[in-house]
């Protein structure tokens, strides 16, 4: 293929070799170098008429800058680590900012979802944070919200035998599911009934912690 072509060309010494020696028959030929012309400035031309010049000339940027780097192996090590670490900090804030802000929530109609907050008169700040009591009350006598849930993150032990083997989860009220709209794969979800003072434990579990320990 063409294309093929001229990458051979700009990266294999061979292609120069073969022009240099094709050249020097010419001379020979001529009898005369003066006629025959610059050497170097007919090989650019040669490679310049196989187009894609930016390319190796870019190429040539690269190593000279390698060459610049491997004198100054501090300023470089330097340059780097600063390199990496705001890499690291623009790719972190752009995941937050997508998984925040511009990436939708799985869940039925994300844009409805509010956060209640508390305030109490020696709070510096609201809190997102009730007692049970509180939440049953909120839950029993609100009627803003076409559904409400209550929530918290909590790290789970699957393990037996003394060995620990700690899963991501959440405690979450009865209304969980169905206030955000989300429907089980398989089996079912707990709901309101399930939530009560005594109640059994129940969970329902991903589809990712389903494939790993449960097959």
């Amino acid at each position: 293929m063409e294309w093929w072509r001229k990458i051979r060309m700009l990266t294999s010494r061979r292609w120069r070799r073969e022009l240099q020696e094709e050249m020097r028959l010419h001379r020979e030929l001529r009898g005369d170098d003066k006629r025959f012309g610059n050497e170097l400035l007919l090989i650019e031309r040669s490679r310049d008429m196989w187009g894609w010049r930016w390319l190796r000339e870019f190429g040539q940027d690269v190593r000279h800058g390698l060459r610049l780097l491997r004198r100054t192996p501090l300023v470089t090590a330097l340059a780097l680590i600063s390199l990496g670490l705001g890499i690291g900090a623009n790719a972190a804030l752009f995941s937050l900012t997508d998984a925040v802000m511009l990436r939708p929530l799985p869940v039925a109609h994300p844009e409805q979802l509010m956060q209640v907050y508390t305030q109490g008169p020696q709070s510096r700040r609201p809190s997102a944070t009730f007692t049970n009591p509180l939440w049953e009350q909120v839950r029993d006598g609100q009627d803003v919200f076409s559904g409400a849930m209550a929530w918290s993150a909590m790290q789970f032990d699957l393990g037996t035998g003394g060995e620990r083997q700690l899963v991501q989860g959440d405690w979450a009220s009865g209304d969980y599911f169905s206030t955000l709209g989300v429907g089980a794969e398989r089996g079912r979800l707990f709901s309101r009934t399930d939530d009560f003072r005594g109640c059994p434990a129940v969970a329902d579990i991903s589809d990712a912690l389903w494939n790993s320990r449960f097959g």
